[in-house]
């Protein structure tokens, strides 16, 4: 007999900002039903046994791969992050939001990431375009007639459909997101139908596919640059694992100080959205924001876009912004930051409802990378300020570049 599993929610964020008259744009299905924007409050798993359960997941999804890493390092001398990242990012999304087991590290041309890579692009002109004209003016996208997300989403569709349609018949319960959105149709507060469902869980996929992976990115590229963070940070996850015999737990991760500020001066120095936007619910007034400056009226419907790095990057809130400096974010200082300038996931009510899981996903992956390797500079790796135009993340032009030593432990 199956035992249910109990689903808790998600205190999302440990903030209660509401900026007054604003609330998020970013609830839109995808091309199932693009048009019909819902304003759900749907919760994810990541507290509890639930947390614990993902962690499992993902340390188990992770030291299946390990081996194939390894094997890698010994035929390469470099690595170029960001393909890495993404099939990484890839395959523990298919896991905990789908429900499927894929490794795209070792079957680099499975379905699952070659379909997810494509509908996630958005490089090319067209593309470009038609990205802003849905963020601005979506009436006109729509008449067009052509879809927002790019190439054919028709695998997910069928992938999400047959899966409902089997947990439906067979009374299958695991906890993923899937699941989530399930219990959600079935109870009395919403109406959601299949591709409700399938546009919820795809929309998740493509906030999480290339964004996580930009930011473990810049991290391992941060910790090559500064020798002595890596180093302090290999001591921590040493001295918190030590014992495990590789195993690494919810409980773990949860006491990674280090870790947690390494990540938070990541997202600080490279937030992997450089913007966020916010649409007005009615007219609000700007007071002047320097003397001799005008008042700024918005009005009901306008559409504000929030500039994330430039606020990051302000040397009024965060001295020396370019410096990469995880002690910004210790205990003394993390609390003497100006409330609403650090923001890597938004805030208020419609902060990134994946916040935590981005997280999460990333400490487990650089708990595994920081007690196994030594991550090394090559003549490829530079200290880039020149980045690409052809991501909506924002990436350098040349991409990243380590060397990964195995550890002599």
């Amino acid at each position: 007999m199956r035992k249910d599993i109990h689903i808790g929610t998600l205190k999302i964020g440990d903030t209660s900002v509401e900026a007054e008259g604003l609330k998020g744009i970013d609830d839109a299905k995808t091309e199932c039903d693009l048009d019909d924007v819902h304003d759900w409050d749907l919760k994810i798993i990541n507290e509890g046994q639930d947390s614990e359960y993902i962690v499992q997941h993902i340390s188990q999804l992770i030291l299946v791969r390990q081996k194939t890493c390894e094997t890698s390092v010994k035929r390469q001398k470099m690595y170029f992050l960001t393909i890495h990242g993404t099939r990484y990012t890839n395959d523990v999304i298919a896991t905990a939001a789908f429900g499927i087991s894929v490794n795209s590290m070792r079957d680099k041309d499975n379905d699952f990431y070659v379909n997810g890579k494509d509908a996630t692009s958005f490089q090319g002109f067209w593309k470009t375009i038609k990205f802003i004209m849905f963020r601005i003016c979506p009436s006109i996208l729509r008449l067009t007639g052509d879809s927002f997300i790019s190439g054919d989403t028709t695998f997910f569709r069928t992938l999400i459909q047959d899966a409902v349609k089997a947990r439906d018949e067979k009374g299958i319960v695991r906890p993923d997101m899937i699941h989530l959105l399930m219990q959600a149709r079935d109870s009395e507060r919403i109406t959601l139908s299949t591709d409700d469902i399938v546009a919820q869980a795809f929309v998740f996929f493509l906030a999480g596919f290339e964004t996580v992976s930009t930011l473990m990115c810049y991290m391992l590229h941060e910790l090559v640059l500064n020798p002595d963070i890596q180093q302090k940070l290999r001591e921590e996850v040493d001295q918190v694992t030590s014992g495990a015999d590789g195993e690494v737990t919810y409980e773990m991760l949860q006491k990674m100080k280090y870790m947690d500020m390494v990540i938070s001066e990541t997202l600080r120095k490279h937030p992997p959205v450089p913007v966020t936007d916010r649409v007005c619910v009615k007219s609000f007034k700007l007071p002047q924001s320097m003397p001799g400056y005008n008042d700024v009226t918005l009005d009901k419907d306008s559409i504000v876009w929030i500039p994330i790095h430039a606020f990051h990057h302000d040397p009024q809130y965060f001295p020396d912004p370019y410096k990469f400096d995880p002690e910004r974010f210790n205990d003394e200082n993390k609390d003497k930051i100006v409330p609403y300038t650090y923001f890597p996931f938004g805030l208020g009510p419609r902060i990134c409802i994946g916040n935590r899981f981005a997280l999460m996903e990333t400490k487990m992956i650089m708990t595994h990378l920081v007690q196994n390797f030594l991550f090394k500079r090559t003549e490829k790796t530079l200290d880039s300020t020149k980045f690409t135009l052809k991501s909506l993340t924002v990436l350098p032009e040349e991409g990243f570049w380590l060397q990964l030593e195995p550890r002599k432990i």
